[in-house]
């Protein structure tokens, strides 16, 4: 102090206090951007190789019906789907083609019983009203239970008895074993893949 009165600041605390404030900005500027980033999301860049049919998509929950028809078909769904439709379709062929063997080897030496289940088999259309309740109500997931239980009901009739006449039985749910297979399964196909994919 001269005079009673302050003296003016120097220079260099001129300087320091010039440094120490643009210090303050350029970290504020940054925990700016920070808090930005958090609050808005990382930027597009980042999200677009979610969608982009990359690896990443894997993580994302993006719906099967979406993705690329050949991927669609490379999904654990449609394959375990396409599995369960070989073994149960498979199941169908056979025992179209060893009817007749097989009732032969059980007394039909008329064909009287393999003429019945040959004109049972379009009584599956019966099958239709009982199919449509079951998916209405149940669901797809119930619906394909039921082929296993038809399937399992038409095999413990073969195996169990060698009565044709109880072996009728066994086409007539044979017959909606058939319904079941078809209708059920191609009907399930376009609840979770694309019309790209499915036809």
């Amino acid at each position: 102090k001269e005079g009673g009165q302050d003296s003016p600041p120097s220079l260099a605390m001129i300087s320091a206090d010039a440094a120490e404030d643009v210090s303050r900005s350029d970290a504020g500027g940054e925990g700016d951007f920070q808090d930005n980033e958090l609050e808005n999301g990382p930027p597009a860049s980042k999200t677009a190789a979610c969608t982009d049919g990359s690896p990443d998509s894997n993580k994302a929950d993006v719906p099967i019906s979406e993705l690329p028809p050949p991927r669609q078909l490379r999904t654990r769904m449609f394959i375990l789907h396409a599995i369960f439709f070989g073994i149960v379709a498979a199941r169908n062929t056979f025992v179209l083609a060893t009817a007749k063997s097989f009732l032969a080897y059980l007394g039909d030496d008329d064909y009287l019983y393999l003429k019945i289940f040959t004109l049972l088999q379009p009584s599956s259309i019966l099958g239709l009203p009982v199919m449509n309740w079951v998916i209405n109500k149940k669901g797809y997931h119930v619906a394909l239970q039921c082929i296993n239980v038809l399937g399992l009901l038409h095999g413990i009739i073969q195996v169990s008895t060698n009565n044709l006449n109880i072996q009728v039985l066994g086409f007539f749910i044979f017959s909606f074993y058939r319904c079941f297979v078809f209708a059920v399964c191609f009907g399930f196909l376009p609840t979770y893949l694309g019309m790209n994919a499915v036809g």
